[in-house]
């Protein structure tokens, strides 16, 4: 048997973490669904196909819950809830 593997990671800073020399880095602002989106079809075509997803960006604002803004709130939500619903739905059209 062969298996060959690709292995993606995204995030809004790409080349900000150090991966090894076979992962590779994409850009993606997961408050984009249109960037979700494009950037899951890249992998597809790359890859043929995705296995595996795992969502892992996230944010909390360091403050006492009182003092969250509304506007900080919505990119709390953002990030942690509807990024990763928009990721899994582009992860499993592929």
């Amino acid at each position: 048997m062969v298996y060959a593997t690709d292995i993606h990671a995204a995030d809004i800073t790409p080349g900000s973490a150090r991966l090894p020399g076979a992962i590779k880095s994409l850009a993606l602002d997961v408050t984009r669904p249109d960037k979700i989106a494009d950037v899951f079809e890249t992998i597809a075509n790359e890859a043929g196909r995705i296995d595996i997803l795992v969502n892992c960006a996230g944010v909390y604002e360091m403050q006492l819950l009182p003092h969250i803004t509304e506007a900080e709130f919505d990119r709390i939500i953002a990030i942690n809830l509807k990024g990763v619903l928009f990721a899994t739905q582009a992860a499993a059209r592929h």
